[in-house]
């Protein structure tokens, strides 16, 4: 749901050059001249705090009850998704987003139900208003975890900067703490997945 785009098509002149004599021009050369990572950042809020969904996206929200019921996980396992789907906050983009990806993730069987529980920690860090905290705590834990230590320097500095923007910017952080942490690549991607998180993180 989070990775759906939309692409926005190009004003052309008669010469088929872009305009920027135009909203969506004027919008574009602001975009490059500050760079990919201040308009991804850009798209996360809009997507995320505007609380709005399309009419495609609201159905598959709605759907997710239904999915969970007909799944062919255990009983324990749907009461606990199904109480997540009930318990979003249906005004809030990055709840129900969210909630949207860790519940989809799951019945797919591309999550652990480890990865699935970390990331139920999360979410309930978001909408219990302690985000920092949670963060904060992340980064604590990084420092007995075994990985190498440019990934954990990468972690730490990644919360650190979620921890100093916003809330917005600490659950980021952790969203991809997590999913880097589970990820299979090696670790010069996992670098430059981070790299590219702390400079949209910044922004947000």
């Amino acid at each position: 749901m989070g990775g759906k785009l939309v692409k926005i098509s190009e004003n052309r002149n008669n010469n088929g050059n872009t305009s920027e004599n135009t909203e969506k021009g004027e919008f574009r050369r602001i975009a490059r001249h500050i760079g990919g990572h201040w308009f991804a950042a850009a798209f996360l809020k809009g997507m995320y705090l505007s609380g709005r969904f399309t009419k495609e996206g609201l159905q598959d929200f709605k759907n997710l009850e239904g999915r969970i019921k007909n799944s062919k996980l255990d009983s324990e396992e749907k009461k606990m998704l199904a109480k997540l789907y009930r318990d979003s906050d249906m005004e809030d983009g990055w709840d129900t987003t969210f909630t949207y990806d860790i519940i989809t993730y799951r019945l797919k069987g591309s999550s652990s139900m480890e990865e699935t529980e970390y990331n139920i920690e999360l979410l309930k860090a978001w909408r219990e208003d302690r985000m920092e905290k949670f963060a904060k705590e992340e980064m604590v834990k990084l420092r007995t975890k075994e990985l190498p230590k440019e990934v954990k320097e990468a972690f730490t500095k990644m919360l650190m900067v979620g921890v100093n923007t916003s809330k917005l910017g600490a659950a980021e952080a952790v969203k991809n703490l997590i999913e880097i942490q589970y990820s299979n690549e090696k670790t010069d991607k996992k670098l430059k997945k981070m790299r590219d998180a702390i400079k949209i993180i910044g922004y947000l």
